[in-house]
Parts: C-alpha cells; structure tokens; sequence
C-alpha cells in the first residue's frame, strides 16, 4: 500500500539521503516542500538513533519507522521539541489509526508533551480537524523553512576565516 513498511515513497520512507538527494531535482514547489519534510524527519530520525546510540542511552532515545513516518522520542525529556512527528501525511495521508499510533507510542512512554508538525504537504486536507477530533490540540505555534536551489547559492563571503582549534 505504498507504506514505509514498504521502503516506498520520498526518501524510501526516511531510511536514504541519496533519494532525497536525487529527486530534489525538481522544481515543483508541491513535491520540493515534501521533499523538505521528508529530510527534516530523516535527519532527525537519524540524530535519535545516533543518540541512542550512547552507551546506556541515557536520554531514552528511541525511533520507530514502522508507520507513517518515523516516530522520535527522547523520553527522559518530556518537551515537545524533542519529541515531535515530522513529515506526518506527508508521503502517504495520515489516517485515523496513523493518528492513533502516534498517540499510543508517546502514551506508552509516559510522554505528555510531543507535537505533530501539520504542514502545507501534510495529507489530507482535514489532517488538522482530524487531530483536534482525537483529543489533540492546536499549539499556536509555527515554523517557516525555506529552501534554494543549487542554481541560487550566493557566493562565499570572502571575509571569514576558518581556523581548526585544537
């Protein structure tokens, strides 16, 4: 059904930058912001595994790409920006037992505090009121990402200096 299960989709469901990478050669600003959710949620799955990586994994880290998108948690921190849902609905709609999955992985880790990122990308249209008729509400809050294409790279300042420290 086109699920990350599946290795289908943007990115392979999160799991390679090298699809990102590549299908980022496009100029449709609908797929070129799918394809920005889709590497925020593969770069911070990533940093999550690598933090849990750290001996004893002290911030309980944890990623579960089995769903919609990858679910993140660093459940000794109970903040929501640690434990958000990027890319929701974006490569596949979001469905009433995605939205309970969601729910059941942060509950099951006593999180009380998690954020899912809704986005001009995320699918369907009803994907807020969807949220809001299971039990979730609104923060009231938002992020503006931008983005350029290879062709607009400015040129490098020429008045800073990189040095290593040792």
């Amino acid at each position: 059904d086109g699920r990350c299960s599946g290795g289908q989709g943007i990115g392979g469901c999160f799991r390679s930058f090298e699809r990102l990478l590549l299908s980022a050669m496009v100029d449709d600003p609908v797929e070129v912001a799918r394809i920005i959710e889709a590497h925020e949620a593969l770069v911070w799955s990533t940093c999550v595994e690598a933090t849990a990586a750290v001996p004893g994994n002290p911030l309980k880290a944890e990623v579960d790409r089995s769903g919609n998108t990858p679910l993140c948690t660093l459940a000794a921190l109970n903040f929501a920006s640690f434990n958000r849902v990027i890319a929701f609905g974006v490569v596949t709609p979001a469905t009433d037992e995605d939205i309970e999955v969601v729910r059941d992985f942060y509950s099951s880790r006593s999180e009380t505090r998690y954020v899912i990122e809704v986005t001009p990308a995320s699918r369907p249209e009803s994907l807020g009121p969807s949220l809001v008729r299971h039990g979730l509400r609104p923060t009231g809050e938002g992020a503006a990402k931008c983005w350029r294409t290879i062709r607009d790279i400015p040129p490098e300042p020429s008045n800073i200096e990189v040095r290593e420290l040792l």
